[in-house]
């Protein structure tokens, strides 16, 4: 027998024990909500039956094990939050091939490997930060409506993408901590909603633009200072703000 409940809202309480493994007979249900319990356990594999789910928040407990690869059968999902657990292994790939997908929320987790590139054409926000991740920063359409992206405190390499100073709604960008080299591109000039650019503990060479600069002096961006922990010591910035 099927169920015909559309929301299961759980969250804020002091719930222990894992979560429900009886999500095949709940085909209809569109939110979920565990966050903020004391849960522990794995990600049930049966929310793979959930077929309509929009939106997952299962973040701020204490899950454990690999994020399963279930989200092929959630192709409308928007919101996956899970971040603030003890979760290991990989990003499943699936999750970047989400095309309806808003909100992704893995931070404070124990996750490896490379993050996938996402192919959502409706992307916000991307929080993975604080894990064990590698490779490169990951592909974002050109046109996603990206607010958030925060990738810090974890071993990501390369050069900064040119190509992140086209998602001009960007209001939050923290790539600090990792293993980044090169220069900052000029074309990050273009973020003029930008209001939180984290650079430091990187190792990155050259001066800072003029753009950039110009982000400080006439738009929103109220720190910027990427020398403050002693990293990027090659780095010259003379529009730099204090540190804190």
């Amino acid at each position: 027998t099927s169920f015909s409940l559309g929301k299961l809202l759980l969250n804020g309480n002091l719930f222990e024990g894992t979560i429900p493994d009886q999500f095949n007979h709940m085909e209809s249900i569109e939110i979920v909500d565990f966050g903020f319990n004391s849960l522990r356990g794995q990600i049930p594999l049966t929310l793979s039956s959930a077929s309509n789910l929009v939106d997952l928040r299962i973040g701020n407990n204490e899950l454990s094990g690999e994020i399963p690869s279930i989200f092929s059968w959630m192709s409308g999902l928007e919101v996956f939050m899970a971040g603030n657990n003890e979760l290991v292994g990989t990003i499943p790939i699936e999750i970047g091939r989400l095309s309806s997908l808003r909100i992704v929320e893995l931070y404070e987790n124990k996750l490896t490997g490379n993050i996938p590139d996402f192919v959502s054409t409706d992307l916000r926000q991307v929080h993975v930060d604080n894990n064990d991740l590698s490779g490169t920063i990951p592909f974002f359409d050109d046109g996603v409506p990206l607010e958030q992206i925060r990738l810090e405190r974890n071993r990501l390499h390369g050069n900064l993408p040119i190509r992140l100073g086209d998602h001009t709604d960007l209001v939050v960008l923290h790539l600090n901590g990792n293993g980044f080299s090169g220069i900052v591109p000029h074309e990050y000039g273009r973020l003029e909603h930008l209001e939180s650019f984290k650079l430091e503990g990187n190792t990155l060479t050259g001066t800072v633009p003029e753009s950039i600069c110009e982000l400080i002096l006439f738009h929103s961006l109220s720190t910027f200072n990427p020398k403050c922990d002693g990293s990027n010591v090659a780095f010259i910035c003379d529009c730099c703000t204090a540190c804190h």
